[in-house]
């Protein structure tokens, strides 16, 4: 049997492949293992040659098949009927010229051969149309039956389990994958997580063959001890609903928090000093966030760590430092160019003042209006230089406002959250 096959819509060259029987093959007849096959192709060189041919060997020998791209990756693949095989079987491409392993669906009828192929359902994936017939020995065909191409949903886990939660708090998200092994577009219409489980999935719209998507599944116990739940999908795979099972274990571990001192003083500038204790409480285990709140404006609240983690059996500390700001007090001097007067009597500076009244006088009477004006200029300039000025000014910025504050240590491990309230007083 000859299948011309061709590589690509763009290929220069056709390819040929042969189902070829064994040297000794015989015709099979119910009941009796036929002889070996194998599938052989020859790769075109475009100029009316070919290369060697590679070829695969087939579990039964082929009397009746059809090429196709049966799971949408663009390689032509065999779907193919043997002697004494009641069987449909698909010979997947490896894009090399050779094939997989066949997947055998079986018939309810036996096969007399394999009609035609192609979109019987306008869903984008070929499908086979078989003759049958009720007994091995009939000579004539009297069941047509459709083989339609379905998307097929594999799974990464067969299950998911989570580790011991806390009640009422949620864990990380466990993700699983599925993919579409089939050879027709899988379309997720629905996923839901019962019990103590929730999901959150990528499954939207058509998923192609050979993609995947991914479900996220988070748990949070609502009781202690073991529980159970099921992630179920709703598609147009075969069946229509697949399910994986969820487990978990629930438990009344929890995590305290305390402070000391519960109340301290201090004068603003200062610092003042806590520590947190955080203490396991039946066997709990896990990493505490920690947060410092409520430090008064001009303060700062700081925790040497910002986490720690809790072993089930030992209590960790962690110190909270308060610091404040104190109040400055800033001064203006007078420029350094014009001395301040400050009340000393000066005898130089006198006389210097009096020299200047007999030269605005003679310059007024000779020069008149513009003499006038520059002689009150240097008088002004006298009066400045023989005394006046200014002794500046200051201000003062507050720091850390006095009264009492309340600070806030808070522990976070999931829905689990503490906190320790301590006092501090600024002076």
């Amino acid at each position: 049997m000859v299948c011309r096959m061709s590589r690509s819509k763009t290929a220069a060259s056709s390819d040929i492949g042969y189902l070829m029987p064994t040297a000794n093959a015989t015709r099979a007849t119910h009941g009796i293992t036929p002889p070996n096959s194998t599938i052989q192709v020859l790769f075109g060189q475009g100029d009316g040659t070919f290369r060697p041919f590679v070829k695969t060997a087939t579990p039964f020998s082929v009397v009746t098949s059809f090429l196709a791209d049966f799971n949408g990756d663009n390689k032509p693949d065999i779907a193919a009927l043997g002697n004494g095989n009641e069987s449909l079987n698909l010979f997947m491409s490896n894009g090399d010229g050779t094939f997989q392993a066949p997947l055998a669906f079986q018939t309810p009828f036996y096969p007399k051969g394999i009609q035609t192929m192609g979109d019987l359902n306008a869903d984008g994936s070929v499908d086979l149309v078989q003759f049958s017939a009720a007994a091995s020995i009939a000579v004539s065909t009297q069941t047509l039956s459709l083989w339609q191409s379905v998307p097929t949903i594999s799974f990464s886990a067969p299950q998911l389990d989570f580790a011991t939660q806390s009640v009422s708090t949620s864990s990380a998200a466990s993700s699983i994958t599925l993919v579409n092994d089939g050879n027709a577009p899988l379309s997720v219409s629905k996923i839901t997580a019962s019990g103590s489980f929730a999901q959150t999935n990528t499954c939207t719209g058509a998923v192609a063959t050979g993609q995947s998507c991914t479900v996220n599944v988070t748990f949070t116990p609502t009781s202690t001890g073991p529980t159970t739940g099921t992630l179920t999908f709703t598609d147009n795979a075969y069946p229509t609903t697949q399910s994986l099972v969820l487990t978990g274990l629930g438990n009344s571990s929890d995590f305290s928090i305390s402070a000391s001192p519960s109340s301290t003083s201090v004068s603003a500038g200062a610092t003042a000093t806590y520590t947190a204790s955080l203490a396991p409480i039946d066997g709990f285990t896990g990493t505490v966030q920690l947060a410092c709140a409520g430090a008064p404006a001009k303060a700062t609240c700081t925790l040497s760590k910002s986490s720690v983690t809790l072993d089930g059996t030992n209590s960790v500390n962690v110190t909270a430092t308060v610091t404040t700001t104190a109040p400055t007090t800033t001064s203006l001097m007078a420029p350094s160019s014009i001395s301040p007067f400050d009340g000393a009597f000066r005898p130089s500076v006198l006389w210097a003042c009096v020299g200047f009244l007999p030269v605005a006088g003679l310059l007024m009477i000779r020069r008149r209006k513009l003499a006038a004006i520059a002689a009150f200029g240097t008088v002004a300039f006298a009066l400045v230089a023989c005394g006046g000025g200014s002794s500046g000014g200051g201000g003062t910025t507050p720091g850390t406002p006095s009264g009492t504050h309340s600070l806030k240590i808070t522990g976070m491990d999931g829905g689990l959250v503490h906190d320790s309230t301590v006092s501090l007083t600024v002076q």
